[in-house]
């Protein structure tokens, strides 16, 4: 799986309604991304957080998107400005 972005790209989205509404920030330095690994099972990842970032963060439409490399482990984070998840 391969992804070239420019950083503070901005996609729009409508994986849950209302559709066209959300803005997805991408934050990442690195300029190409090469994993090696099942490409279905990470886009369904990826989009899993997407839409639960859209879902669980009604009246938000910004959602930030980070993809950093840290001690050659690949991060990924999503941040919406919902309510969060209680601590337990």
């Amino acid at each position: 799986m391969s992804c070239s972005k420019e950083p503070g790209t901005i996609w729009s989205t409508s994986l849950y309604p209302p559709p066209n509404s959300h803005k997805i920030y991408l934050q990442t330095d690195l300029k190409e991304l090469i994993l090696n690994g099942d490409s279905l099972r990470i886009e369904q990842i990826i989009l899993n957080l997407l839409t639960n970032a859209i879902r669980y963060a009604p009246g938000s439409f910004k959602i930030d998107v980070f993809i950093l490399i840290e001690n050659g482990v690949m991060k990924v984070g999503v941040r919406d400005r919902g309510i969060g998840i209680p601590e337990g």
